[in-house]
């Protein structure tokens, strides 16, 4: 194939020769910023895990969070796990209740509705719930990124493992049980696992039980009645953590960005400016080997052909490229003096063999 491929003039060999390494090029630089993507992607991922993470330790300090709801505020509190209301005086906590008094007199639907628009509820949620509601509000955003929690186990339903996040489980469990030291053995790279799927990186990272989850999650008989009792959290599972040790993941979902997109938002006008240079160079390159070689290459094959058909008394001409005075290091220069030299010699050859002759004729 490459003798075939000789055959071919210079000019057409270095068009093919130039057009597979463009080709290979832009097939590298596409690799490379596919690479590039993926790799900004899952430190996008990492970013929300940690964030995921901040918001559950800065809960976990204050050992939840309490949301108030006064009498009048019809706001939602969404999913919560214990429930206290606290009347103002006692003229309102006897309101609350069907019956007051001693001789059982029953209150005005004013008094009780008065009474009702003084209350204060409080409803607690610990870490888990708050980060679960934020991934909520993520979930229902414009936002690129989705998040949420999940374990091989669930208290809620609504939290069951995807595929994806079944298979993160597993590796990352097997890469802790893997490390004789546990968690500090275990790097934090090999507590999470990512792949590429459907033009999306997923991403996960272990969740780390805490000592304040056991008071949750240890056991179903340990749990708290608001737990065992509440039909929201009837998912069969969500118990037997172990302090230390990992309960579940943060799965993140982002999808991938095109690459050309990225690099078109991403390049600076100083990018832009060295990629324009690089193509002018790519130009001039193919301009200089057109002119300089190929160009004097052809006129020397001229040459030489004229020189191999040439009879006595024809002239010839040198090209004007190959008439460099001195010394030179340029390779197509020394080749056309070498020619030069030869046409040289031809033309004193062919004056001798003519002399010879007119020599013969006059003796």
């Amino acid at each position: 194939m490459f003798r075939f491929f000789e055959r071919f003039s210079l000019r057409v060999q270095f068009t093919v020769m130039m057009t597979v390494l463009i080709t290979v090029v832009i097939t590298a630089v596409s690799i490379i910023g596919q690479s590039i993507v993926v790799s900004q992607t899952v430190n996008e991922s990492r970013t929300v895990a940690d964030m995921t993470e901040h918001i559950g330790k800065w809960a976990s300090q204050y050992g939840g969070v309490h949301i108030k709801r006064s009498g009048g505020d019809t706001g939602t509190v969404g999913s919560y796990l214990e429930r206290a209301v606290y009347a103002a005086n006692a003229k309102d906590q006897a309101a609350l209740s069907e019956w007051h008094g001693t001789n059982g007199e029953r209150l005005s639907q004013a008094e009780e509705m008065a009474a009702l628009g003084r209350v204060d509820a409080y409803h607690w949620k610990n870490p888990a719930l708050i980060q679960r509601e934020i991934s909520d509000i993520a979930a229902a955003s414009t936002s690129n990124a989705k998040f949420r929690l999940t374990a091989k186990s669930v208290l809620n339903k609504n939290n069951e493992a995807n595929p994806f996040e079944r298979d993160a489980l597993v590796a990352i469990d097997s890469a802790f049980n893997s490390s004789s030291k546990g968690e500090q053995g275990a790097s934090k790279s090999k507590l999470e696992y990512w792949r590429v799927e459907r033009g999306q990186v997923l991403y996960a990272r272990a969740l780390i039980a805490q000592a304040s989850c056991l008071k949750c999650h240890a056991s179903l008989q340990s749990a708290p009645e608001f737990l065992r009792s509440n039909s929201q959290f009837n998912g069969g599972g969500g118990f037997g953590y172990e302090a230390n040790k990992p309960a579940g993941i943060i799965s993140v979902t982002i999808p991938l960005p095109n690459p050309r997109d990225a690099l078109a938002s991403s390049l600076t006008p100083a990018g832009w400016g060295a990629l324009v240079s690089v193509v002018v160079i790519g130009l001039g390159i193919l301009i200089f080997i057109g002119r300089k070689v190929i160009t004097p290459v052809n006129e020397l094959r001229k040459y030489a052909e004229e020189l191999a058909t040439a009879g006595l008394g024809d002239k010839f001409e040198v090209p004007e490229f190959a008439m460099v005075d001195g010394k030179t290091n340029n390779e197509v220069h020394r080749l056309g003096q070498a020619i030069a030299e030869l046409g040289h010699s031809v033309r004193i050859l062919y004056r001798k063999v003519r002399d010879g002759r007119a020599d013969k004729e006059r003796s």
